[in-house]
């Protein structure tokens, strides 16, 4: 009687195809994270993989299309985790602090994720540059979306340029503490969201 056959294609050694590609891309965000774009060649991803550099382009293909699939995995998180605050969350200062604490439990393993989308040295053109530009527009677009419903439920109100301008400030405060972040390691989620909270209540305090 022949053999049954496994439902679950294989990988190289007899691990399941999905479960090397997940350890193949694990290792891919770290070493990009950490060296960049530039930085990292596919022989390093192979080395902290345990695999060969051969495979790792038999399932990838191009550092570039590493690189890509490597932001938009780091996207797809972030997103995932910031969407339904910006549409359930209450405006304001509320959204803000549940926004940067989902953000920063979203990396928590590796905070340096946030570099490969936001790598503005990325070659022009490329599928890399591509997917970052994308995911970084659709994360701008839900800043917008919330800088928005925190001016309208806002006494003081606003037109359209203070939107802009706030969400430009929004974005960069973001990047800001995500960047403090990789100098500031023992510093826990819950622990950056509580201070982000008392670095808004001295500029409230300042201004009153």
């Amino acid at each position: 009687m022949p053999a049954a056959r496994d439902a679950a294609p294989r990988g190289t050694r007899g691990m399941p195809r999905v479960e090397r590609e997940a350890q193949i891309l694990r290792a891919a965000l770290e070493e990009f994270g950490e060296g960049g774009y530039h930085q990292t060649g596919m022989d390093a991803v192979a080395a902290r993989a345990g695999v060969s550099k051969p495979l790792v382009h038999a399932y990838f293909g191009t550092k570039d299309a590493l690189y890509a699939r490597c932001a938009a995995d780091v996207a797809e998180r972030l997103l995932a985790a910031i969407v339904p605050v910006v549409e359930q969350a209450p405006p304001g200062v509320p959204m803000a602090l549940e926004t940067m604490r989902m953000l920063f439990a979203t990396v928590r393993e590796r905070p340096r994720d946030w570099l490969l989308v936001y790598d503005l040295t990325l070659p022009a053109g490329s599928e890399a540059e591509q997917v970052a530009t994308a995911a970084r527009e659709r994360l701008t677009k839900l800043g917008a979306q919330g800088v928005r419903a925190a001016l309208a439920a806002s006494p003081l109100e606003g037109d359209a340029l203070d939107a802009d301008a706030m969400n430009h400030v929004w974005q960069a405060v973001v990047t800001a503490l995500m960047t403090w972040w990789f100098d500031h390691p023992e510093q826990t989620p819950e622990r950056l969201t509580e201070r982000f909270g008392r670095l808004l209540d001295a500029l409230t305090a300042s201004r009153g």
